[in-house]
């Protein structure tokens, strides 16, 4: 199990502990007012914790991360699901991003080949 500790945000977050499900909309918040949203594409469970594999809903890219939190408790940069409206996308439509997403993976792959 592991326990994640934030000084500055004062939180403890337990990755041991699965908090979102596949196919659900996360909002991730960068710096200044750069803010995007993703959706689970799935969700691997390891020995120690959870891993989310993302995919970005505006650039069609492969992310990871093992720290959700819950938006109600938004502090700063970070990726955050809604506790309190969780917003899912359909199935098939995952399945399309995933499809572009490979796509757009292996185009870049073929290009940094050459």
């Amino acid at each position: 199990m592991t326990r994640l500790v934030s000084l500055f945000g004062g939180t403890l977050t337990d990755t041991y502990v699965q908090v979102v499900k596949e196919n659900q909309v996360i909002i991730a918040y960068g710096a200044g007012i750069n803010q995007y949203r993703l959706v689970v594409d799935k969700i691997e469970h390891t020995k120690n914790d959870y891993i989310y594999h993302l995919i970005n809903l505006n650039t069609k890219e492969f992310t990871s991360t093992e720290i959700i939190n819950p938006l109600s408790k938004k502090f700063g940069i970070g990726k955050y699901y809604d506790d309190n409206n969780p917003e899912f996308i359909d199935a098939f439509e995952v399945v399309v991003l995933r499809q572009e997403a490979e796509g757009k993976a292996s185009a870049k792959v073929k290009a940094d080949l050459k």
